[in-house]
């Protein structure tokens, strides 16, 4: 296991803080997919994607945080507030252990199929 020191966490922290990740809405608040056209065979709905999910845990409670095919969906509907945020946070998370792998295991090439974005 490898621990970050507390200036590297204090940065990711500042950065994620910037998101208002307590606030942010997900596909159970929101629904997922894009606003129905009164088709519900609509074009850009797809049913295999995997998703992001979040859990945000504090001494009192935890807030699960789920979203399901973000980036296709940001593509072909795109705006939803909730869904940017959780695709930043996403960026923001990768950009953190992406640089840590490259700082411990020298390459990133190695690591690529575990940080890939599914599209």
């Amino acid at each position: 296991m490898k621990v970050a020191d507390k200036e590297t966490m204090g940065k990711l922290w500042e950065e994620l803080s910037k998101e208002k990740i307590w606030e942010i809405r997900d596909d159970v608040l929101d629904g997922d997919g894009c606003p129905s056209i009164g088709d519900e065979k609509h074009p850009n709905y797809i049913y295999d994607a995997g998703g992001l999910q979040y859990k945000l845990i504090t001494k009192d409670k935890v807030k699960n945080l789920r979203f399901y095919a973000p980036h296709h969906f940001e593509k072909y509907c795109p705006g939803r507030p909730g869904r940017i945020s959780a695709i930043k946070v996403e960026e923001i998370m990768k950009g953190y252990f992406v640089a840590a792998a490259e700082k411990e295991f020298g390459r990133y090439k190695k690591l690529a199929p575990f940080f890939r974005t599914y599209e």
